[in-house]
């Protein structure tokens, strides 16, 4: 016995218990269908405002180069009339100059030119003429190469499926153009802008088209967060919020990822024009119009010699023993970027694009 007398039993040992832990729980129904919508209205809008904006904002550069070319070309026209009696006739030189000196930078131009003057441009390149439907599709073909092959573009948008660009109607430029060939070399300007405005406007109604499907294709949204519950486990039972962070960062990096593809494919959407100045572009145009009209036209004017080969001089043109029909032979024009027409651009992020603005 304790020296202290008996001593009480000490309380029974109390069950230690553990904080609870929630249970994980899924989106219910109403909190699914909310982000499924929030998720299409997000996918449309990076659409129809972010990638609209940035596609206008390329084909803009390349717009600004186009005028740029058709200012050249209306000065080199001026300077090469003070020497010759300009005649309707005469714009077809110029303007197969301008085919020469814009084929790498604008091909579907050059083919427009070739459109408006077929037996000229081939007997001038020595080239065959394809018929009228073959140079319409050339023509088709490499502004959709340029400006973009909406019909074989594919988007994907945070889902597992892959959408097909809806198509709007063809924008009919070519037709359009041509006519502004065939006329005035002052009034080709307004018709090269208003071509390429016609290409832009077919590419961003597709682009339009297409947002406005997603827009209202509620299951869209699902199929995004399905995606995202493959690809992140456990992340259907995180909270709505953290949810939808990770939808859209899906949605986010596919469109990131399609625009990477097209700026391989589409060349004015993934590259800049070479800097060029107005008066080297000039210079350019007027050499390749006086080399085209002697070797059309040599037999005619023999008698302008000494005035055509002083004004070659001022544009720093050395002729052969004085032999202009030589050099007109063998003259090759420098084409628009002198062998680098494009520089490749740098994509910045869809979410971006507005910020870069």
């Amino acid at each position: 016995m304790s020296p202290y007398g008996q001593q009480p039993a000490p309380p029974p040992l109390k069950k230690l218990r553990l904080p609870h832990k929630p249970k994980k729980q899924r989106l219910s129904q109403q909190q699914h269908s909310a982000l499924a919508a929030e998720l299409c209205h997000y996918a449309a809008a990076l659409l129809r405002a972010n990638f609209t904006a940035d596609y206008r904002r390329q084909i803009g550069k390349w717009r600004l180069h186009a005028g740029l070319l058709a200012t050249a070309l209306d000065a080199a026209h001026s300077r090469y009339s003070r020497f010759i009696d300009p005649v309707p006739a005469e714009n077809a030189v110029a303007m197969l100059a301008l085919a020469a000196v814009a084929k790498h930078a604008f091909p579907w131009l050059s083919t427009a030119v070739e459109i408006a003057f077929p037996p000229k441009f081939a007997r001038l390149f020595a080239t065959p003429a394809p018929s009228p439907a073959a140079l319409s599709a050339t023509y088709d073909t490499l502004a959709a190469k340029t400006f973009g092959d909406t019909p074989a573009a594919a988007v994907k948008l945070g889902a597992e499926r892959v959408f097909a660009l809806p198509q709007p109607p063809l924008p009919g430029s070519q037709a359009s153009l041509v006519i502004g060939i065939r006329g005035q070399i002052p009034g080709f300007q307004t018709a090269l802008e208003n071509a390429i405005g016609a290409e832009l406007a077919a590419r961003t109604q597709a682009i339009a088209l297409l947002a406005s499907q997603i827009e209202a294709e509620p299951a869209f949204g699902s199929d995004v967060l399905r995606r995202a519950y493959r690809l992140v486990p456990g992340a259907e039972y995180d909270s709505p919020v953290i949810q939808e962070v990770t939808a859209k960062s899906l949605i986010r990096s596919d469109i990131d990822s399609t625009r990477g593809k097209w700026a391989e494919s589409w060349l004015y959407y993934g590259h800049d024009p070479a800097p060029e100045s107005l008066d080297a572009v000039t210079a350019t145009l007027e050499t390749a119009i006086w080399a085209f009209w002697i070797r059309r036209c040599f037999a005619a004017g023999a008698g302008l010699a000494d005035t055509i080969g002083p004004r070659l001089a001022e544009l720093g043109i050395d002729v052969p023993s004085g032999n202009l029909l030589l050099w007109a032979t063998q003259h090759t024009p420098q084409t628009l970027g002198a062998g680098q027409p494009f520089c490749k651009r740098t994509l910045i992020p869809i979410e971006k694009v507005h910020d870069a603005a």
